[in-house]
């Protein structure tokens, strides 16, 4: 279906703020390449790409929108994201 996005900013801004005003709900994003579970593979929390390990009773883990992105140029390819970003690897 057709959508118009005119309020992207405003949107992501009102939500970021509903979610921060949230009891017991800490937000962390980064790049996570490995789950950490527990005895019954029950997770315990996430690995960052920069090794540090975030516990957490429950996480919820989104993928970006480059999921093992490539570009091309010409016969050229490489893994990447847009516009510089790095594209989402390790899970």
């Amino acid at each position: 279906s057709l959508r118009a996005q005119t309020d992207k900013h405003l949107y992501s801004r009102e939500m970021k703020d509903v979610l921060d005003s949230c009891p017991n709900l800490s937000l962390r994003e980064a790049m996570v390449v490995d789950l950490k579970l527990g005895p019954n593979d029950e997770i315990e929390g996430v690995v960052t790409h920069f090794g540090i390990t975030l516990l957490a009773k429950a996480v919820v883990v989104t993928t970006g929108t480059f999921m093992n992105g490539r570009i091309w140029v010409g016969k050229q390819s490489a893994p990447a994201g847009r516009a510089g970003e790095a594209p989402s690897v390790g899970l």
